[in-house]
């Protein structure tokens, strides 16, 4: 077992011969078998241990143990106490979820302060089989059915290619001490139910049922890969930078088949799942302007595209100062500004993103603000004054794009510049004019 353990490192390229790697064990049998491989193969290792406090007494004799453990083999120790239960109760998850979620993140910090080249974590062939059917219930697509990786990132799982059998009896034949989890003998979790129920009526009907699962996750895992590279791909494609977000064309996305599949392997990333790519279909005709909300970004879907923006909270009433003679401003957009003496010389480049203005009729400081409700100003080329929410009005502005207009003001609280869309006409260039100011919004 010691030789197939150091075959597989080896083939599956895990970690290299000098790296130093993080060990999770709680002190279970799997855990220890793998301190155990790991030890006899000469590897180095340090080890993490998490204590969840979810079994009083059993948990901190856990930890004990482990800390004993590392002793005897004289390598560093990392142990943590959580409060799993206060942590699933304020984040709404399940203890299982929660504890996964504190495990990873303390693995994740001693990786950065120790520079261990990874994580090994002791799941064998029995537990990629029963996160099969776990995830087989959940819905969680093909992304799902491969079990578990045997490297992703920073984590790896070198004992993947033993069953449970074999490691009982790796325990037994070695007299190697460990601890009993007694929540792994109830019913009580999804896992356990799958562990003691499913998987064994599966072997017996199915005397080669192990490898053929085996086999099974091996095809997805490969067929997996072939589906990301063309996912990555189209998302590429279809996904542009707008402003400081994305858009995605409803146009071409309709090109795409099955559009439902695509649809989510676009927006999971931005954490938007099945229910929204559900609501988003439901009312494609629809010009609603409707807003989805994932955690750290929103989506609004609107005529022509969906537009995805990261979720920014911003003063409203926050204004931006532009001195007399200021050259250029950072925060919170890019502008340049350039002092122009008026002459036939002059090449003017008229777009939305750059304007001109008489600088004698302006009053300092300028400064740029967010837009609201009742905001006038007199269009460039018109006369009398106009809200600016019926210029958005003719442009057909979404949601997002209104929300996110900024104003060039000046001292006088007077609009000079909706920009990106219009000047005001009170400001403008005449054969009177001498001095120049050409303010340039860098996008």
């Amino acid at each position: 077992m010691v030789q197939r353990f150091i075959n597989e490192v080896v083939d599956r390229s895990l970690f290299n011969p000098n790296d130093t790697v993080l060990l999770a064990v709680s002190g279970g049998m799997d855990s220890v078998t793998m301190c155990e491989l790991f030890y006899r193969a000469g590897y180095r290792f340090a080890m993490a241990h998490c204590n969840f406090r979810l079994r009083a007494k059993d948990s901190d004799g856990d930890e004990v143990f482990v800390k004993q453990l590392a002793k005897r083999y004289n390598v560093p120790i990392h142990s943590v106490a959580f409060d799993t239960t206060e942590y699933a109760t304020e984040n709404k998850f399940s203890i299982e979820e929660a504890a996964r979620n504190l495990r990873y993140d303390f693995f994740d910090k001693l990786i950065e302060q120790h520079k261990y080249s990874c994580v090994a974590t002791a799941h064998h062939r029995d537990d990629a089989i029963e996160t099969f059917f776990l995830n087989l219930m959940r819905g969680s697509g093909i992304v799902g059915l491969h079990g578990i990786l045997q490297k992703n990132g920073k984590i790896i799982r070198p004992l993947l290619c033993f069953g449970r059998d074999e490691i009982e009896n790796f325990i037994r034949v070695n007299n190697l001490e460990y601890r009993t989890d007694s929540t792994n003998a109830t019913l009580d979790y999804k896992r356990n139910k799958v562990r003691h129920l499913l998987v064994p009526l599966f072997r017996d009907l199915a005397p080669a049922f192990d490898k053929t699962m085996q086999n099974n996750m091996k095809h997805i895992a490969d067929v997996e890969m072939i589906y990301r590279q063309d996912v990555d791909k189209k998302r590429n494609e279809f996904i542009q930078v707008h402003q400081n977000g994305y858009k995605i064309s409803m146009k071409e996305l309709e090109t795409l088949n099955p559009l439902r599949t695509y649809l989510y392997e676009f927006l999971y990333p931005f954490g938007f799942g099945q229910t929204v790519v559900s609501d988003i279909i439901k009312g494609w005709n629809n010009i609603s302007g409707k807003r989805f909300f994932a955690k750290d970004y929103y989506l609004i879907k609107d005529r022509d595209y969906l537009f995805i923006y990261p979720l920014v909270l911003e003063d409203e009433d926050a204004r931006y100062l532009i001195h007399d003679g200021d050259c250029r401003m950072d925060m919170p957009i890019h502008l340049e500004m350039y002092l122009l003496e008026n002459s036939s010389l002059i090449e003017f480049d008229f777009n939305k993103y750059n304007a001109y203005f008489d600088r004698d009729k302006l009053s300092f400081p300028l400064y740029i603000r967010r837009w609201k409700s009742g905001d006038k100003f007199q269009p460039f080329g018109l006369k009398g004054k106009r809200k600016i929410s019926d210029l958005f009005t003719d442009q057909k502005l979404s949601l997002h794009d209104k929300k996110n207009i900024w104003l060039l003001c000046n001292a006088d609280d007077e609009i000079l510049w909706v920009m990106g869309l219009r000047t005001d006409d009170r400001f403008k260039i005449t054969s009177q004019t001498h001095n120049i100011l050409n303010i340039t919004w860098k996008i």
